[in-house]
């Protein structure tokens, strides 16, 4: 994925956007994209480049790198994945 800062002015369409496609849900929270505001008020674009951390952290081989982005039903939310994700962008779906 190619992330154009200079392009981003904070609407953060593209957080709600990775929600809907992803959880079918319009909840930033879940969005494996965000936008931060740097102390100097410019814009950071945070964004999942699929590389593989979280997989490789999980304890219970829950997390494969696929195609489909679904996380098997065998996810405890222990939330060590979320603790490896280099960008941050990491969530789990509270149910």
């Amino acid at each position: 994925m190619v992330v154009d800062q200079a392009a981003c002015v904070g609407c953060l369409g593209c957080e709600m956007a990775c929600a809907n496609a992803f959880y079918k849900e319009l909840n930033p929270e879940v969005s494996c994209i965000r936008i931060e505001e740097e102390e100097d008020g410019s814009l950071k674009t945070l964004v999942c480049v699929q590389c593989g951390k979280c997989a490789e952290a999980c304890p219970f081989g829950v997390l494969v790198k696929s195609e489909d982005k679904d996380v098997p039903s065998k996810c405890i939310a222990c939330g060590i994945c979320v603790d490896a994700c280099p960008q941050n962008v990491l969530a789990i779906e509270e149910s």
